[in-house]
């Protein structure tokens, strides 16, 4: 958590004790327009609003910095000019931009652009240099050389001729005009008057170098206490916060006036010249450099060696302590730093060559130098360990005893005497050695390109405890082995045993390029910084928190190198020099505000809201972010979409989303260096209207439709099923009517007749025999007629898709069983698709047995040599014709069933009976094909 004055948030803490000057303040970054998005290189005015931004008055626009991105503001945001000589805080917090020889303007947040109010008077007035303000009446005041504005609430209240108010009220309230301090001090004194915290503060311009303070002035008689600081050098800048003065002397030292009790309570000396200054709210100090933009320092307790006057490259490689105490330091252009505790520093370099210095060792106080072509012990010349006339490529080292240095090539582990220069190669296959740190006097953990070992020097034997491509470092805690890859994982072994694997992914570095162990600290260096892991190991159980230390906390470089422990510190050697850490040190956690800065909606800027009510095609949306942490230390910013687990890290620093109709919550948050999460959460909610054809009502509606059609189609067709069910149990009952009247009034009465006629026969066998005959003779007949009508109607009930079974071929058959034996020639035509279209009983069996009738007919009576037998149909009907060229008859006159037989049986298929006889006989029979 953060610490107790940072979580206050009060701007002017640093104020508020004077432990902060007793500080050292530690160079961090520059900024400039080459390697930040700065808006020019020269800055003329610094100011912090109470959100935390860094606002910057360039040449060329506005700057506003949230230690991370830099936001400008020029004429395109509503400045009336892009040079801006100061930029002014009011006491509610109004940003205010004075540019030069325009009117002032203020910052509207919501709409992320200056307001600037207008009119001629005001144009008049301001086309004269405004450099001076101070707060009034609850706002605030803007002065040139002969007027002064008064703005209350952003507007313009009035304006006055006078070079500053003409009265300031004195905690006596009494009443310091122009004409007072005229008085008080001699015309002729080259002098300006500053106010602040009710107090009159005097510049002397002739010599520069004197400030009076004046209070409790007493109009009379004139009399007031007076304070005086003199300077050694001419004051060359000033500037006032609510209970401190900065003053910046030619001398390019910063000093920090407490107003309270107007005593001196810090002095900082800087290298080069600057034009203006600024403490923010946590104690970082920024400077303007002339034409070199902005430079932050801080408090860091990490400090960095300074070389003073020492000429040397600072890429250092390799960092280690002596056992007196002294720092030693390689670089890569085989040069080395010695450092004692004084403070006093020494240069040595190799002769010859400029090789990088991978590994310092001590023996007997004398470093022993490691390189890429050999070693150098008391001597600036590399001696070299050969295979042949090959020269081996050392990497690594590790000091066994007073004289023995084990050493680690790309392909060999080699032992070496220090004192006498011998060397010999161990029993080690050849592979690149990664790291090599002692475990006991005899016991060497070794990290190779393809395994973890332990290896006994005295045996001159190896024991692999893994066997892993791409190790990079091992490192030996007491009965703890800490090994890293070169895919930035820690293996952590007990008992040489592996008990748990960290993954890069758990705010590791990339890429590990060397480990350090003491206590219960694992400090990584990394390409981007240094990472210390605090852990705890109790029965195999392995907790542990991982730390990110970098340039924004007090380090020299982010690419760190080596590291060493010396007289309880850290030290690292960094691309850029080399730090000191205090071992007890932890990273600072940071509680970074999310702040909206700009919405754009289908690209268009709108105001800043909390919550958004949009139209269904404005659903584009982009939000441009800041997370407000000055020194730097904002890792990403994160949001959450309608209170979604997972949140989502946002690609640079702005989110473009396409909504869909309904609500949308944003939950925004920044994430420190550390991963710990902001506890501000900013939310934004935008309600895009649903289009009626996306709202539930319609769906619903037209989910009623939908499944009330299906019903209703469903029931329909039940209704036609039930209906077609009925009509055709209607028309079997129909059928089964027609076949009982069939069976009864033909077949029955023939039956009845046949039983009658068999009695006779019965009675007439023995009394009668010629009788008797003609009996059976037509009770033989009507069993034929009998069994032919049975025949007829169970076809009738059979129809199918045989041949044999068709109503043309049941007619054919009935022909030619009828006229076969008559020898009159006859001709049938029936239409083919009739077959398939006629497939009711009844219709099929009076078709049959008309044509039969008719047949039977031309074959007893008409004495015909032609018939002719034609089924046909049309688009509304069928056509049954039967014709012969016999002897005719009289329809009228004609006496039997056969003619009303074939009437009734074309009446029940609602058809037309027609026939006609002269010279023969032609029967047309008309059946609709729809029938009811």
């Amino acid at each position: 958590m953060m610490n107790l004055l940072k979580t206050l948030g009060v701007v002017t803490l640093l104020f508020l004790s004077g432990s902060f000057f007793a500080q050292n303040h530690h160079f961090i970054r520059n900024f400039n327009t080459e390697n930040s998005n700065l808006a020019d290189n020269i800055i003329y005015d610094i100011e912090e609003d109470t959100k935390g931004f860094l606002w910057l008055a360039t040449e060329n626009g506005l700057s506003r910095f949230d230690g991370k991105n830099f936001f400008n503001y020029t004429v395109k945001n509503g400045l009336p000019s892009n040079e801006v000589l100061s930029v002014i805080k009011e006491k509610n917090g109004r940003i205010w931009a004075n540019c030069f020889k325009q009117p002032p303007s203020y910052f509207d947040e919501k709409n992320n652009r200056f307001v600037t109010e207008k009119s001629p008077e005001i144009e008049a007035k301001s086309n004269t240099v405004m450099l001076h303000y101070f707060p009034l009446r609850g706002g605030i005041v803007f002065y040139g050389q002969h007027f002064h504005f008064f703005y209350l609430n952003g507007k313009l209240q009035s304006i006055h001729k006078d070079f500053f108010p003409i009265s300031v009220e004195n905690r006596d309230n009494s009443a310091v005009n122009v004409e007072s301090l005229n008085k008080l001090f001699h015309a002729d004194r080259n002098i300006l008057f500053r106010f602040a915290k009710q107090k009159i503060y005097v510049f002397d311009n002739l010599e520069g170098k004197t400030i009076t303070e004046i209070s409790a002035l007493k109009n009379d008689p004139l009399t007031s206490p007076k304070k005086k600081i003199i300077f050694p050098a001419k004051i060359q800048w000033k500037r006032f916060y609510e209970n401190h003065l900065l003053i910046n002397t030619i001398d390019n030292q910063l000093t920090v006036i407490d107003l309270k009790t107007f005593s001196i309570v810090k002095k900082i000396k800087f290298k080069e010249a600057f034009s203006n200054a600024f403490i923010d709210h946590s104690g970082n100090i920024w400077i303007s450099v002339p034409n070199g933009g902005l430079q932050l320092y801080t408090s860091s307790a990490i400090r960095k060696i300074h070389l003073d006057n020492i000429k040397m490259n600072e890429n250092f490689l390799s960092v280690a302590s002596g056992s007196n105490g002294n720092l030693f330091a390689g670089n890569y252009s085989g040069q080395i730093i010695s450092v004692s505790k004084s403070g006093q520093k020494e240069l040595f370099e190799l002769e010859n060559v400029k090789e990088r210095i991978r590994k310092i060792l001590f023996f007997k106080n004398a470093p022993l130098l490691i390189s890429d072509y050999g070693y150098a012990y008391k001597s600036k010349k590399l001696e070299k360990i050969l295979v042949g006339d090959v020269s081996q490529s050392l990497k690594n080292g590790m000091k066994l005893n007073d004289s023995i240095a084990v050493l680690g090539s790309i392909n060999s582990l080699i032992r070496l005497n220090v004192l006498t220069k011998k060397y010999r190669f161990l029993n080690f296959p050849e592979e690149r050695i990664g790291s090599i740190d002692k475990i006991s006097e005899n016991e060497l953990l070794i990290t190779s390109s393809k395994r973890l070992s332990v290896y006994n020097v005295e045996k001159n034997t190896r024991k692999d405890l893994w066997q892993k491509l791409n190790l990079a470092e091992g490192i030996v805690n007491g009965n703890l082995f800490f090994v890293s890859n070169l895919s930035g994982e820690i293996s952590v072994f007990k008992n040489r045993k592996l008990i748990k694997t960290i993954k890069n992914s758990e705010n590791l570095p990339t890429t590990i390029s060397k480990i350090f162990t003491r206590k219960n600290k694992l400090w990584m260096a990394g390409k981007d910084g240094l990472y210390q892991m605090i852990f705890k190991e109790k029965n195999g159980v392995f907790n542990y928190r991982i730390f990110r230390i970098t340039k924004s906390d007090g380090l020299a470089s982010n690419s760190i190198f080596d590291i060493t422990e010396n007289d309880n510190s850290i030290c690292v050697a960094t691309e850029n020099g080399i730090s000191i850490i205090p071992e007890n040190y932890i990273p600072e956690i940071f509680d970074i505000k999310s702040e909206v800065i700009s919405v754009k909606i289908n690209n268009k800027n709108t105001t800043i809201l909390d919550e958004y009510l949009l139209k269904k095609n404005e659903n584009n949306i982009s939000i441009l972010l800041s997370g407000i942490e000055l020194s730097g230390h904002t890792k990403a910013i994160q949001y959450l979409e309608n209170n979604q687990k997972k949140w989502i890290p946002v690609s640079g620093n702005s989110i473009n989303l396409q909504l869909k109709g309904g609500t949308t919550e944003l939950s925004i948050r920044a994430v420190d260096t550390n991963n710990n999460a902001g506890k501000t959460i900013k939310k934004i909610t935008f309600h895009v209207a649903i289009p009626f054809y996306e709202k539930v009502w319609f769906w619903i509606i037209v989910s009623g439709l939908f499944f009330g059609g299906i019903f209703a189609l469903y029931g329909r067709w039940r209704f036609l099923k039930q209906k077609e069910f009925y009509h055709h149990q209607s028309d079997l009952d129909n059928q089964r009517s027609k076949i009982t009247a069939d069976l009864h009034d033909d077949l029955g009465a023939t039956l009845s007749s046949l039983q009658i006629n068999s009695a006779i026969a019965q009675k007439l066998l023995e009394k009668d025999i010629p009788q008797t005959q003609k009996i059976l003779q037509k009770i033989e007949s009507q069993a034929k007629h009998i069994s032919e009508n049975i025949g007829d109607i169970i076809w009738s009930l059979k129809p199918g898709k045989n041949e044999f079974m068709s109503l043309s071929t049941r007619i054919i058959n009935s022909a030619n069983e009828i006229l076969g034996h008559t020898e009159i020639p006859f001709e049938i035509k029936i239409n083919p698709e009739i077959d398939t279209e006629i497939t009711d009983f009844t219709m099929r069996k009076n078709l049959v047995l008309i044509c039969k009738e008719a047949l039977n007919n031309i074959a007893k009576y008409s004495q015909a040599t032609e018939v002719s037998l034609n089924l046909n149909k049309s688009e509304t009907h069928y056509i049954l014709e039967i014709s012969d060229n016999g002897t005719g008859f009289n329809p009228e006159e004609k006496k039997g069933n056969g003619l009303h037989n074939m009437k009734k049986r074309t009446h029940e298929m609602n058809g037309q009976f027609e026939i006609c006889s002269d010279t023969g006989t032609c029967i047309k029979i008309t059946i609709p094909t729809i029938r009811d």
